[in-house]
């Protein structure tokens, strides 16, 4: 497996353009609709709650308010309190990726991905250690 095989920074770069090419699809395809629900990771990550209130809002399905509480519960004991990176856990925190990429893999990034970072206001991902040289 070549994920396994090669240092994080090498892997990402490596799978790069592919990945911009499949979110820049998305941003061609899907987020003009007027019925397509755009939210970021950082939002269903520091605040599910809220996350989870402003998709139902968008979405207006009936649940009950046991429902509601039973997903708000199920997220809460998810969350890893440390990453396992052999069961495949992650920590999944906002802003990891600078504690374990350097600053060379995080500035090409955000070359590549600079049109999907801007239009989905990811302003941080401009961050000064990621446009360093």
């Amino acid at each position: 497996d070549f994920a396994r095989t090669v240092a994080i920074d090498q892997y990402v770069i490596d799978e790069s353009d592919r990945v911009g090419r499949v979110h820049q699809r998305y941003l061609d395809l899907l987020v003009t609709r007027p019925n397509v629900y755009i939210t970021t990771y950082e939002e269903m990550i520091l605040d599910f709650q809220t996350w989870l209130d402003s998709l139902l809002d968008y979405c207006e399905p009936k649940i009950s308010p046991q429902l509601k509480q039973q997903l708000l519960e199920e997220a809460l004991q998810s969350r890893p309190r440390k990453e396992n990176i052999s069961q495949h856990i992650r920590q999944a925190l906002p802003g990891d990726y600078e504690r374990k990429l350097h600053a060379k893999t995080i500035a090409h990034l955000n070359s590549v991905f600079s049109n999907i970072l801007r239009e989905f206001n990811y302003t941080k991902a401009y961050s000064e250690r990621g446009n360093q040289t």
